[in-house]
């Protein structure tokens, strides 16, 4: 999956920078590979799961914000959508 690949590259460059936020997620859907966890684990950070749909990533996102709880870092879904950055921040 592709989305895999391109959390790990994001979350080693933050590594290198040491720049990964002690409250950092990442946000993936429940039908999506279990290998998102053993990523999130080896870079220290928390891993989300949704139902299915880019809707309820965007929902999370915007939880995140409200609450001031966690630092949204990466979110992807099982149909190869993927969200690199929090764009929706003013």
């Amino acid at each position: 999956m592709s989305a895999l690949l391109i959390a790990e590259y994001i979350l080693s460059e933050k590594k290198k920078r040491n720049s990964i936020p002690q409250n950092g997620a990442i946000v993936t859907t429940i039908v999506s590979s279990n290998l998102t966890g053993a990523i999130a684990k080896e870079y220290g950070i928390k891993m989300i799961e949704t139902l299915t749909g880019f809707k309820y990533i965007g929902e999370q996102i915007k939880f995140f914000d409200q609450e001031k709880s966690y630092e949204y870092l990466f979110g992807f879904e099982e149909s190869y959508g993927c969200l690199a950055r929090n764009t929706c921040k003013r």
